[in-house]
């Protein structure tokens, strides 16, 4: 699965679920390293970086991430992954972690809130 076909995924199930979803392109104007969506709803709210595969997080990401934390805002890396038991969703830097067939509507909001939860 392409990022593109992942963020769509992923924007679908926040939005299915009452989130507001901004989709941060990147172009010129736009100062460069900050994550790729900015999500707002009552159970979560803060901003993903989606990863398909071994592709890397900028430099330019990693301290956007950082500053972000730092000030107390939800930050997540969230990366799709495929192994010999199948294909999976992973908040990077923590043990939340679910098959990508098991990641509905219904629980991507909780999914994002454990991930943040191992990491504060």
């Amino acid at each position: 699965m392409k990022e593109t076909e992942f963020q769509k995924k992923i924007v679908k199930m926040l939005k299915n679920r009452g989130a507001m979803v901004l989709n941060v392109h990147g172009h010129g104007m736009q100062v460069s390293g900050w994550p790729d969506l900015y999500v707002a709803h009552h159970k979560w709210t803060g901003w993903i970086e989606l990863k398909v595969g071994d592709r890397g997080v900028t430099g330019l990401q990693k301290v956007k991430i950082r500053e972000l934390k730092k000030r107390r805002v939800n930050a997540v890396v969230v990366r799709l992954y495929k192994d010999n038991f199948g294909t999976f969703a992973v908040v990077e830097g923590t043990e939340s972690s679910t098959p990508l067939w098991s990641l509905k509507s219904d629980n991507i909001l909780e999914f994002l809130r454990e991930g943040c939860n191992d990491t504060d």
